[in-house]
């Protein structure tokens, strides 16, 4: 948190909104002393003993915020340092969704690949933004963690856009509802923040509980999805996580093929691609214009 704050500004055009979610007693003491130090800086707390998750500490954030503009934040990751030169040259158009570009490192300070495929997706939509913008939003529909955006706050409270508030995937829903109702998008090739990629991250953690909210929420994305016109070839599979399943019971597995089913979900991709990315590997292809292709059914 202390690095993360100690990478924005202190300007009186930023307002910089923490959410306490059912901290312990010294992290509250620690809190209350950069509040004191910091004069844009508002802590909100999640009074009760539990905590409530990302998808309730964002909306508490989009709720409160006073701004123009939202940018949501990690407590362990922070901004790089042309970020805010960044956000302030693009507020001055009439954007009202900016998608950039990340990097991730791990505890050591050491290069991850945990943002490659995400950057990979911004180059290739930002080099078709102007040309074709129904095939810019369907790339950025696998592009769901908030961070790294600028959103307008007026977008988001006109359409009733929130965060679903479970633990996980909470995100999945609240990036392709902005997309939906974004009329101006603008796709940068600009780092602006950076993602701590380290083992306690809620992107690695294994259990049933995690499992099944991952799913669902992956079977409402694809049914909201199928819905719009730049759905085509853009939809998520549920493959993968009936294969997980299997490490808690057959009847699970079982139940996860009936819900995709009765769902527009994907089971899988066609198969003709992964024919053609076992091809494509062959010949020594990028492996991530391999998943691209996979992915969207697409070579670049």
């Amino acid at each position: 948190m202390v690095q993360l704050l100690s990478t924005i500004p202190k300007r009186k055009d930023i307002e910089i909104l923490v959410i306490d979610d059912a901290s312990d007693g010294s992290t509250k003491e620690k809190l209350l002393i950069l509040e004191a130090e910091t004069p844009q800086l508002t802590i909100l707390y999640n009074h009760d003993k539990d905590p409530k998750g990302a998808g309730w500490g964002r909306n508490q954030g989009i709720f409160h915020a006073s701004g123009k503009y939202l940018i949501f934040a990690d407590s362990d990751d922070f901004f790089s340092q042309e970020a805010f030169t960044e956000f302030d040259a693009v507020t001055r158009n009439k954007y009202d969704f900016v998608v950039f570009k990340t990097r991730s490192i791990t505890a050591k300070g050491q290069k991850s690949g945990r943002t490659n495929f995400l950057n990979f997706l911004i180059e290739e939509a930002a080099n078709i933004q102007e040309n074709e913008p129904v095939s810019t939003k369907k790339i950025l529909t696998k592009i769901d963690a908030p961070w790294a955006k600028l959103i307008s706050k007026s977008l988001i409270v006109d359409h009733n856009i929130e965060f679903e508030e479970i633990h996980y995937s909470n995100d999945v829903l609240f990036n392709l509802q902005v997309l939906i109702h974004a009329k101006h998008i603008n796709v940068s090739r600009s780092i602006v923040y950076v993602v701590l990629d380290h083992d306690s991250s809620l992107i690695k953690e294994r259990n049933e509980d995690m499992l099944d909210q991952r799913f669902d929420a992956c079977i409402r994305f694809n049914n909201v999805l199928a819905t719009q016109e730049f759905s085509k070839n853009a939809h998520s599979i549920t493959a993968g996580y009936i294969l997980n399943a299997k490490e808690y019971s057959w009847l699970k597995m079982l139940s996860f093929i009936r819900k995709t089913a009765k769902s527009k979900a994907k089971l899988m991709y066609p198969l003709h691609r992964y024919f053609i990315a076992f091809i494509m590997k062959l010949v020594g292809a990028d492996p991530l214009k391999i998943r691209f292709y996979v992915v969207f059914g697409e070579k670049v």
